[in-house]
């Protein structure tokens, strides 16, 4: 099984949180929470390959 995994441009992240939180911490939020997700699908060991697309 695969995974495929988009990610936005981190520069143009989660814009409709632009009132809320500043470019870098959307940045920083995007990263983090990219990080989880790659984090629980490496231990799904039915996921044998991954990618990562990037707009």
């Amino acid at each position: 099984m695969w995974a495929i995994i988009p990610i936005n441009s981190f520069k143009k992240t989660m814009t409709r949180l632009s009132e809320v939180l500043n470019a870098n911490q959307r940045i920083k939020l995007t990263k983090l929470l990219t990080q989880q997700i790659i984090d629980h699908l490496l231990g799904i060991p039915e996921i044998k390959k991954n990618s990562f697309t990037h707009k």
